[in-house]
C-alpha cells in the first residue's frame, strides 16, 4: 500500500487519524492542552483538533497496517455525513488557528479563510463529481455552506 506521511501540513488538508487508532503519551496531550472543548468542537471536530496541535510539535507516524475496526451506525455522532465531517474539520481548523496562528499560517502557507474556502470548494465538488447518494438537500447545503465560506 502508499505510505502516508503524516506531516502537519497533510494533516491539515485532511485528517486521517481514526481517534481508535491512536497511541500517544498522556505528557504529549498535556503539552498541547489536553482535548480542546471550544469552538462548537463538541459538536464535532474535537479529536481533529487535537491531532493538528500534537501534529504542529510533535513527529507522528504512520503504521499502513489494519489493526482496528470502527462500526458506523445510525446512532455515530458524525456517521458517515459528508456535510457533518466537513463542519467538524472546521471548527477543527479554526480551534488550531486560534491556538497557534503563526504555526497555522506556516503550515498551510495561507490564511484561515482561504483554508475554509479551499476545504469546502473540495468538498461541493467531491459532492457534484463523485457518484454516491446523499441524503435530499446535501448539495444544497454543501452551496449554502460554500457561499458562507466566500464572505
Amino acid at each position: 500500500s502508499p505510505r502516508v506521511e503524516a506531516t502537519p501540513s497533510r494533516l491539515i488538508k485532511q485528517n486521517i487519524i481514526g481517534t481508535s487508532t491512536v497511541l500517544t503519551h498522556r505528557d504529549c496531550i498535556a503539552a498541547v492542552g489536553d482535548f480542546p472543548t471550544r469552538d462548537n468542537l463538541l459538536k464535532a471536530g474535537q479529536d481533529y483538533a487535537l491531532w493538528l496541535r500534537i501534529a504542529a510539535y510533535y513527529p507522528m507516524v504512520y503504521v499502513p497496517e489494519v489493526l482496528t475496526l470502527y462500526m458506523v451506525h445510525p446512532n455515530n455522532r458524525v456517521g458517515t455525513d459528508p456535510l457533518k465531517h466537513h463542519s467538524g474539520g472546521l471548527n477543527a481548523l479554526r480551534n488550531f488557528y486560534r491556538w497557534a496562528p503563526e504555526r497555522f499560517e506556516e503550515i498551510t502557507g495561507t490564511t484561515l479563510d482561504r483554508m475554509v474556502l479551499w476545504r469546502t470548494a473540495r468538498l461541493t465538488r467531491a459532492l457534484i463529481t463523485h457518484h454516491r447518494v446523499h441524503p435530499p438537500g446535501t448539495l444544497r447545503r454543501a452551496l449554502d455552506m460554500a457561499r458562507e465560506a466566500a464572505r
